[in-house]
């Protein structure tokens, strides 16, 4: 068995989720999804299962009558993502498949790559990543790509959080 199996093994079972997330986000967790994928590709803990393997993730994406969204309902409420097969979900996604060029994909993510990477190595000390990637790369992409050149990055930024706050 691997180092880091071994070490989630011996920790208690209400500490195993915090050592593994402490390996996840350090700065090279390669070799622990290495081991994942190698050893024990769904790792069940008391807090979640992780799936390290591609074809696993895949499977579970495309079965969403056994592996449901509806935990994110209380913090993403109606949006179409946080719902399992819909009329609203599968509105709204037809509606971005259609918006989106399939063509364009590997384009889009040669900029995606070039234009994060340019970002990050452009930052100088602590880096806010929901900010600078998580919320700005898509909102990025929207105006590069879907015809709002010159937008107001920070306006969408509010208008997106204003469209997430529970209405009463």
């Amino acid at each position: 068995m691997g180092h880091y199996l071994e070490q989630i093994d011996a920790a208690p079972r209400n500490e195993q989720w915090q050592l593994l997330r402490s390996w996840i986000f350090s700065e090279n967790p390669l070799p622990l999804f290495d081991e994942l994928r190698r050893e024990r590709p769904v790792l069940d803990l008391p807090e979640l299962v992780l799936a390290s393997r591609f074809s696993d993730c895949s499977t579970i994406l495309r079965r969403h009558q056994s592996f449901g969204v509806d935990l994110y309902q209380p913090k993403q409420g109606s949006y179409f993502m946080a719902q399992d097969d819909t009329a609203v979900h599968w509105r709204d996604k037809s509606i971005m498949k259609a918006v989106l060029d399939l063509e364009n994909i590997p384009a889009m993510r040669e900029w995606a790559a070039q234009v994060a990477g340019d970002r990050l190595a452009a930052a100088e000390g602590d880096v806010d990543l929901v900010h600078l990637l998580t919320r700005g790369m898509p909102l990025a992409m929207v105006s590069r790509f879907f015809g709002f050149d010159g937008a107001d990055i920070e306006a969408m930024k509010r208008v997106r959080r204003d469209y997430l706050t529970p209405r009463r």
